[in-house]
């Protein structure tokens, strides 16, 4: 089981990244602000690993902190939350957001992140308010240039995210790839929007086509 790698990132693909690990490449499922630092980064890097076992095979994913996976693998923990949910999770809240929404049982505002409902934003909070709040009283600040990349690229990614489930949900109702892309790519998403008010955005914005 790999739990540690260190190299150079090759390329970006989706979600995940490229480790070049002395000739062989990893791929590594990273969170959109992880991804912003790590292209970013000159030389090497090092990242603690995941690895999840499926009947598809095995599935890294990649953390600069400790404390990082340690949330990741609390997070997996809750029923209804997988290592995509809980990575959703983690691309829509930083560490430190996350440890305050669910200290102020704000589950609400969890389920917004894309793959998450209420039900399970609900148990996330209840089942991991004391483990968080533990973690909280330890954590050490990220480093600031990690911390710019990272405000940006949850927004970003958090969008990317919804416009893919948006459009998804559009071609089950008939429309083309195209037609999807161009349907959301007219909506703008704000702050609070959630997958199902995109949609509905984006049908309105295709019959004024």
């Amino acid at each position: 089981m790999i739990s540690y790698l260190r190299g150079m990132v090759y390329e970006h693909d989706g979600g995940a990244v490229i480790i070049d690990v002395g000739g062989v490449g990893y791929e590594v499922f990273v969170t959109g602000s992880l991804a912003a630092y790590l292209l970013s980064a000159d030389g090497e890097v090092e990242l603690y690993i995941h690895t999840h076992f499926s009947d598809a095979g095995a599935t890294l994913y990649g953390f600069l902190y400790k404390d990082e996976l340690a949330v990741f693998k609390h997070l997996i923990t809750v029923s209804g939350i997988g290592p995509k949910g809980a990575m959703s999770i983690l691309s829509t809240f930083s560490v430190r957001d996350l440890f305050m929404r669910v200290a102020a049982e704000d589950s609400k505002s969890i389920s917004k992140a894309p793959g998450i409902g209420a039900k399970t934003a609900q148990k996330l909070v209840i089942e991991l308010k004391d483990k968080f709040r533990l973690m909280a009283a330890s954590y050490k600040d990220i480093e600031p240039e990690m911390h710019e990349a990272e405000s940006e690229a949850h927004a970003e990614t958090r969008n990317e995210i919804l416009r893919v489930e948006a459009m998804e949900a559009l071609m089950a109702l008939g429309y083309s790839k195209q037609e999807a892309k161009a349907s959301t790519g007219k909506v703008e998403i704000t702050d609070d929007m959630t997958v199902e008010e995109l949609i509905k955005e984006a049908l309105r914005v295709r019959k004024g086509m």
